[in-house]
């Protein structure tokens, strides 16, 4: 249930590499 600004703030937050351990 998330909104759009949680979305945005989440890919922001993947910007910013703080979710990089998904990457490996």
């Amino acid at each position: 249930m998330n909104t759009q600004q949680e979305i945005l703030e989440a890919m922001n937050d993947l910007d910013q590499g703080k979710f990089g351990y998904l990457e490996d």
